[in-house]
């Protein structure tokens, strides 16, 4: 995982891990099997150091960290996704 840039106003609105999330899942249906990344630490970027230990992945011995696909992240992150206009959910939830 070269770059996974957010603004610093939808890290904590859960966005991150529905992003995180289909990163992942788009990276195993293409048949990887393991995915690594780096995370460089910076003055600006405290907030999201244990980002990837969080998301189930695992330090490496070269400094880096590693997830086995396909993936496994916390189960208690509900994520909906509704397509179709608002009319349409509100009558799909009312049903």
């Amino acid at each position: 995982l070269d770059t996974f840039l957010l603004s610093c106003r939808v890290i904590g609105r859960m966005a991150e891990i529905a992003f995180l999330r289909e990163i992942l899942d788009r990276c195993a249906a293409r048949g990887a099997r393991r995915l690594t990344a780096e995370y460089r630490p910076t003055p600006k970027n405290g907030l999201v150091r244990d980002f990837l230990p969080l998301n189930g992945f695992r330090a490496t011995a070269d400094g880096y960290y590693g997830v086995d696909l396909p993936p496994i992240l916390p189960a208690e992150v509900p994520i909906v996704v509704r397509v179709g206009t608002p009319e349409e959910t509100r009558t799909e939830n009312a049903q």
